[in-house]
């Protein structure tokens, strides 16, 4: 409570403290009332936010009657700290979320699900979802603890879409985890679809390999076990264009090893070094044996 003296004179006398003690019990009164009606009506808000993520008994209505307009669709941002298994850390994410959200989109709201903290709020086509985010980051490193990652997966012009957003934000969070993508900047800790698109199309072609095994070259897999040295310059080489010394500088090899390492899978194997689709599906089968 912050009073302003205009006459500049000191101390306080006895009437004035009396009167900002009796303000500040009134703001007081005002202020929790504000925060139960907050609380009573957020509560129905989350239950209908859960209800998206989880995908059943999705009625439809829930966007609007959360305050987004299917016009402009929600965007879902998704947060998660490397300390969730402790039983403070989600609850102290999700409000921190929440309350920095609410600055910018009053409609905001946000849940705790399997310790990560989902939020929706409604899409603005001006500006961009991880303009939300970036400012936050900062902000959680010193209330929280350092690590939170966060996932912008789209947005969604149906309550039905919500859900498979929410998939989709998972599949980025663990496909950073497995890929060591875990940056200490910023910009790199806010994970799209852009940004990782060459992680999830190798782990998709690693789900089709593994579940369309007559796609796999046996030849491939051949020289995967019996010499997997030739199979990793391979790898490197096709991931180099080409390039003979660029192949050798990345092994830690003489370029004459490379190339009769590559002449090699050439003669034994039977890969062809000059067919650009061949080497596309073999260097696809590379990495995704990786």
């Amino acid at each position: 409570m912050w009073a302003i003296d205009a006459s500049g004179d000191a101390p306080l006398t006895d009437e004035q403290a009396r009167r900002i003690r009796a303000a500040a019990v009134v703001a007081a009164s005002h202020m929790l009332d504000d925060f139960r009606v907050r609380k009573a009506t957020q509560i129905p808000r989350e239950d209908r936010l859960r209800t998206l993520l989880d995908g059943t008994n999705v009625m439809g209505s829930e966007l609007a009657e959360l305050g987004m307009t299917e016009e402009r669709g929600a965007t879902l941002l998704a947060f998660s700290h490397p300390q969730a298994e402790l039983p403070t850390v989600p609850a102290q994410l999700r409000s921190t979320v929440q309350r920095h959200l609410e600055l910018y989109r009053p409609e905001a709201v946000s849940v705790v699900r399997g310790g990560r903290v989902y939020a929706l709020v409604a899409n603005d086509p001006t500006t961009v979802a991880t303009s939300l985010a970036e400012p936050l980051i900062p902000i959680l490193d010193r209330l929280i603890g350092p690590g939170v990652l966060v996932t912008a997966p789209g947005v969604a012009h149906r309550s039905a879409e919500v859900a498979p957003l929410r998939d989709l934000a998972d599949r980025l969070f663990d496909t950073a985890a497995r890929g060591a993508m875990l940056s200490t900047g910023i910009a790199d800790r806010i994970l799209t679809v852009e940004s990782l698109r060459p992680l999830l199309v190798f782990e998709r072609a690693a789900a089709v390999f593994a579940e369309s095994p007559e796609l796999r070259s046996r030849e491939l897999d051949r020289m995967l076990n019996e010499e997997p040295q030739l199979a990793e310059t391979l790898r490197v080489w096709c991931g180099s264009f080409g390039n003979i010394a660029q192949t050798a500088r990345a092994l830690g090899i003489h370029e004459n090893t490379a190339r009769y390492r590559l002449r090699r899978a050439r003669e034994k194997y039977g890969v062809d070094l000059t067919d650009p689709d061949f080497l596309l599906a073999t260097w696809l089968q590379l990495r995704a044996s990786r």
